[in-house]
């Protein structure tokens, strides 16, 4: 603990946090989104502990133990090695340390005068270049070769953490935020979720638009799923949505008095409807506003009973001049879904747009089904404000919650 609280690491930890602090104020605006807000708060830890730990002690090195530039280079050279060599140690076999028992005494000792040196006293420059001197030698007999120094050294396995986080994005788990409020009570503004990319099928890694290299499941009515949006929507098309199908292939579509009626036969509304404030988020210059909804609840089949919000609870659909929607054939009393579509609709019927627009959604462009949200921030108020620092309140009662 003293270490930390040198001269060097005092003024280290000053500069890192007001650099956070000033950073994350042009970045995290209050009354926003709220996005990656956690990614946010990781970064900066890691950037005030690291800045503390690696800075503090440069400037230590430099300015306050009688050091020089050349003094606080290698001191930082020998903290690095240090742990760079206690990892090899540990990942050295059973049987190059009976054959090499010699050279690795040698080696194990040079290390703790390196860690002594380095951590509990104050050694002189001409100290610190024999001492790494000696732990070359000791590790060149006994590993038979040195690391790479540098950012180049851990290469490999930043490279592998990066190419494994990008596959298991691109084929297993993605994570989306919700950014509008059409999926509103379900979902609410800055929900974060996890999506399957296996719910369906393995999707083609390798093609520019939404395809499946094998599929084993089609959507069925009540999933809630992430897709691109097609051309023909009024507007982000090619951005990915999050909808819920109300019918697949086949199924005759329409709503009477808000009711969704499938092939005849309804989605029942389980509850009364009753009035509700909620608040919903405008990019741009609009932000956050509030607006009133009939809320009531809507039973698919046998599994899924979700909460919808209607702008009236007497709309219908479709209108006496709809025609011509993409993926649907509509004769002014219902439409059916064609071949190879689903049709999907917002939870908030009175503030989505969805299929009743722009029509049915090829099954191609689905990307994935919503699992469950885990983490969820209401950037509309704030948890913490100190000066440009502004944190948002997070509803935790929301977290891990399965999206149904």
């Amino acid at each position: 603990m003293r270490q930390y609280l040198k001269p060097g690491r005092i003024i280290a930890f000053i500069m890192s946090t007001t650099l956070v602090l000033t950073v994350w104020g042009m970045i995290f605006q209050p009354g926003g989104l709220g996005s990656n807000i956690l990614l946010g708060i990781v970064i900066g830890l890691l950037t005030i502990y690291y800045g503390t730990k690696n800075l503090g002690a440069f400037l230590d090195d430099l300015f306050f133990e009688g050091g020089s530039k050349e003094k606080a280079y290698l001191m930082r050279r020998a903290r690095n090695e240090l742990k760079v060599f206690r990892e090899r140690l540990q990942k050295s076999s059973k049987k190059m340390r009976r054959e090499k028992h010699q050279e690795l005494e040698a080696f194990e000792k040079t290390l703790n005068e390196l860690e002594e040196q380095t951590l509990s006293s104050r050694p002189s420059l001409q100290q610190v270049r024999k001492l790494l001197e000696k732990v070359d030698q000791t590790a060149l007999a006994y590993l038979g070769k040195l690391p790479r120094r540098g950012a180049v050294g851990g290469f490999e396995s930043l490279s592998f953490a990066l190419l494994a986080a990008i596959a298991l994005r691109i084929l297993i788990v993605e994570p989306y935020q919700i950014p509008s409020g059409s999926m509103i009570p379900t979902l609410l503004v800055g929900d974060h979720l996890f999506v399957s990319k296996l719910s369906y099928g393995i999707m083609n890694p390798f093609s520019r638009k939404p395809s499946y290299l094998v599929r084993w499941a089609s959507p069925e009515p009540g999933d809630v799923m992430i897709f691109e949006a097609p051309p023909y929507v009024p507007h982000n098309a090619g951005a990915t949505w999050i909808k819920r199908v109300i019918a697949k292939a086949g199924q005759r579509v329409k709503m009477r008095e808000s009711v969704l009626y499938i092939d005849g036969k309804p989605y029942p509304h389980t509850v009364d409807n009753r009035l509700v404030d909620y608040y919903d988020y405008y990019m741009g210059y609009a932000g956050w506003r509030k607006k009133v909804a009939f809320a009531t609840r809507e039973q698919i089949g046998e599994d899924v009973n979700h909460q919808i919000y209607m702008k009236n609870p007497d709309e219908g659909w479709p209108k006496a001049d709809t025609d011509g929607l993409t993926g649907l054939t509509c004769d002014g009393e219902s439409c059916m879904v064609q071949e190879g579509y689903v049709f999907l609709m917002g939870d908030n019927r009175g503030g989505s747009l969805d299929g009743r627009i722009f029509g049915a959604v090829p099954v191609d462009n689905i990307k994935g089904k919503a699992l469950f949200i885990w983490m969820s921030v209401d950037g509309r108020k704030e948890w913490f404000h100190f000066g440009s620092f502004s944190m948002p309140e997070f509803r935790w009662s929301r977290w891990f919650r399965e999206i149904r």
